[in-house]
């Protein structure tokens, strides 16, 4: 198998859309027997997945089997373990999110053979690939192939052949109903003509020509008989069938009713079938279904039978369409999505918060951009930079549209207020050195987006302020638009953590777990409070998230998905100013690499593509890999509107007088590597608004 993921990861690094349907396929499909089947191919694979009668019981699994990827989550099953799962119950639509395509191989196929007159012949085939392999079998008439009405499985069973079942057959096998048949090879099926006596009363000789019942066709299935046949039968065929049942298209929790009926002097008895299958006890004119549930849907089929004759005939298909399966009365369609991720940790006044926050930048951009968001990621950025970047993102916000805004880094209550801190703060700041969130919440409402999510991943607590000192500190007038919501990773008055050793900060890493989820976004911040009662760290009872919401269309959905019909220029324009945002002007290969002759050292200069205002610097050192450590990389030049570099390079000098030994390492400057216009450039983050410069050039 070829996944599209890391095999060996756990599978709650898998979007939480992909945990989603699986849980919904698993809760909705508890009535039948294939929870079951779940759980047994995951027991299957170790002891370690199996559960006894009490743990299930505990779980509530038998009553809410989707608590059993939450169980089998928790202990350690990874993600070549849950496809390999998904497989063994042929449990397709999931798995074409979790696996590439694998080409069609026809392993195996039946040889020419000969059969006497009224035995059974069976041809079969078989084929591996994904999406797994379709079939339908061919008979050849002259040059042309006609279907085998039926003939939709590996095995094709012809029972009781006549003369006139003679020919070639062969399978043609497609993973997708658009696809070119590949064909198997030709095989030669030769009936044998072999007398025999049948008594007139003897039923159980009657050479009955048909497809096994157990094969759908789309048509109507035809019978024909050995016209030869002395064998006296009632005449009964398709034209019997009188009414055949209709498709139709309902929603979960539905019911429905199939109808087939047939006219007889004789007695009938009826007998209905899905996808091929016979359905016990349902020997009725009727087929009823009373409850529909996520394993409904599918093609059902009526065969009738003269009990005198045994002759029979199959009804036309009728398909069951179950749609809507989350029972949502309401689609919304945002006209775009867009969102905005910042991650300060390098300040220059305050404790670093190390690279966490930029690793929470990382793994958000990489969800929000599988939910279709125009991200804009940002690293360290300053108080003018915030304040442009706020003001350049919201031209990209308008009616219709979704904006996430997320910040991490540090931060502070103040008045009742969010204070977000940039990196460039002095020693002693005071409010006004900070960004307010009630600014970036009402810039961001004067756009009227649909929904407005604000993530902030601070700490909440206040700073004390000597007696007496004024702090000048406005509010901006809010406008409550009903469309805001609001995930704190914690509540007033405590801290937000960052756990040694983890890859995020604690609020990302159980988020991540839920983002992707077609759950609404109450929801799924509902799932991550839950998430830190039911799995804590060492965060617990000191680091509490919380929620605050005017959201008047609560089931709205970060994965709704984009419909910008009607909205096309809008659109385009607003792709385009994306596009500025998160343009590098000094792409490779632009950048050179550049060669330190002195040292050996050649530098390789390129852009980090998670994030719009970050280069990655490697270097290759042909004299030993642990001799060279480049200690800080600054720009220099700001504000003009080019940029340079200036490395602070040590290394180990290997040549070093006995009497010098102390010293273990040097410095090296590099100056003046020229870049051109830096990062993002379009955005001119770092300048100053105008009425401030000339404020600063009168001083």
């Amino acid at each position: 198998m070829r996944l599209k993921y890391d095999k060996s990861r756990p599978i709650y690094e898998l979007p939480g859309s992909i945990l989603q349907d699986i849980q919904a396929y698993l809760e909705l499909t508890k009535g039948t027997q294939k929870w079951r089947a779940f759980y047994e191919a995951a027991e299957s694979i170790g002891d370690r997945y199996s559960l006894s009668h009490l743990e299930a019981e505990n779980q509530g699994i038998s009553s809410k089997p989707s608590n059993l990827v939450k169980e089998l989550n928790s202990r350690g099953l990874i993600i070549e373990e849950l496809v390999r799962i998904l497989d063994a119950i042929g449990e397709e639509p999931i798995q074409k999110r979790l696996r590439n395509e694998e080409p069609l191989v026809i392993h195996s196929i039946t040889d020419d053979l000969s059969v006497p007159i009224g035995e059974s012949v069976y041809l079969e085939v078989s084929a591996e690939g994904f999406p797994y392999p379709k079939y339908q079998w061919f008979r050849r008439k002259d040059q042309d192939l006609e279907f085998v009405i039926g003939g939709v499985f590996g095995t094709l069973q012809i029972r009781f052949v006549t003369l006139e079942d003679s020919g070639i057959y062969l399978c043609g096998i497609r993973r997708y109903p658009d696809e070119k048949f590949v064909f198997s090879r030709e095989i030669d099926v030769t009936v044998i003509h072999q007398e025999r006596e049948i008594e007139e009363n003897d039923e159980e000789n009657v050479p009955e020509r048909a497809c096994e019942v157990s094969l759908i066709t789309d048509e109507l299935s035809k019978f024909h008989f050995d016209e030869q046949s002395e064998t006296k039968c009632l005449e009964f065929s398709d034209d019997n069938i009188t009414y055949h049942p209709v498709s139709q298209s309902k929603r979960i929790g539905e019911s429905c009713s199939f109808l087939c009926k047939a006219d007889s002097s004789k007695p009938l008895s009826f007998q209905w079938f899905k996808d091929g299958e016979m359905i016990p006890a349902a020997t009725d004119n009727v087929f009823n279904i009373n409850k529909i549930d996520a394993a409904s849907p599918g093609k059902y089929q009526c065969k009738v039978l003269c009990t005198e004759s045994r002759r029979e005939c199959l009804s036309y298909v009728a398909e069951l369409d179950v749609h809507n399966l989350l029972s949502i009365e309401t689609i919304y369609t945002p006209r775009d999505k867009v969102a905005l991720l910042i991650g300060n940790w390098d300040y220059s006044a305050l404790s670093s918060l190390g690279q966490i926050p930029m690793q929470d930048i990382a793994t958000l951009t990489e969800h929000f951009k599988l939910l279709d968001f125009k991200v804009i990621s940002l690293i360290n950025l300053t108080m003018t930079e915030m304040k442009n970047i706020v003001r350049e993102f919201v031209q990209l916000i308008g009616e219709g549209v979704y904006s996430v805004f997320y910040f991490c880094g540090h931060g502070i209550d103040h008045n009742g207020s969010s204070l977000l801190i940039p990196v460039d703060v002095p020693e002693g700041f005071l409010p006004y050195h900070c960004i307010n969130v009630n600014e970036v919440i009402h810039e961001i409402q004067m756009a009227n987006p649909d929904l407005a999510v604000m993530i902030l991943d601070v700490c909440r607590t206040g700073r004390h302020y000597p007696p007496g000192q004024t702090i000048p500190f406005s509010q901006p007038t809010l406008k409550h638009r009903g469309n805001t919501v609001f995930l704190y990773a914690t509540s007033e008055g405590l801290e937000s953590y960052q756990i040694k050793g983890e890859e995020n900060g604690v609020l990302v890493k159980h988020l991540k777990r839920f983002l992707n989820s077609s759950k609404p976004v109450l929801g799924v911040f509902q799932d991550v409070l839950e998430d830190f009662h039911l799995n804590p760290d060492k965060s617990k009872g000191k680091q509490i998230p919380q929620i605050k919401t005017t959201l008047m269309e609560p089931r709205r959905s970060l994965a709704d998905r984009i419909n910008y019909n009607g909205h096309t220029t809008t659109f385009i324009l607003r792709c385009q100013q994306w596009g500025r945002f998160a343009s590098k002007d000094s792409d490779p290969p632009r950048i050179r690499p550049i060669q330190i002759k002195e040292l050996g050292l050649r530098i390789k200069v390129t852009c980090k593509m998670e994030f719009c205002n970050v280069l990655r610097i490697s270097w290759d050192d042909p004299k030993g890999t642990e001799r060279i450590v480049i200690k800080k990389c600054t720009f220099d030049g700001f504000p003009s509107e080019e940029l340079n570099l200036r490395f602070l390079i040590e290394y180990e000098d290997k040549v070093i007088e006995p009497e010098e030994k102390k010293e273990k390492t040097k410095t090296y400057v590099v100056d003046g590597i020229y870049l051109g216009f830096p990062l993002a450039s379009a955005l001119w983050l770092w300048k100053r608004e105008a009425v401030e410069q000339s404020e600063d050039e009168t001083e």
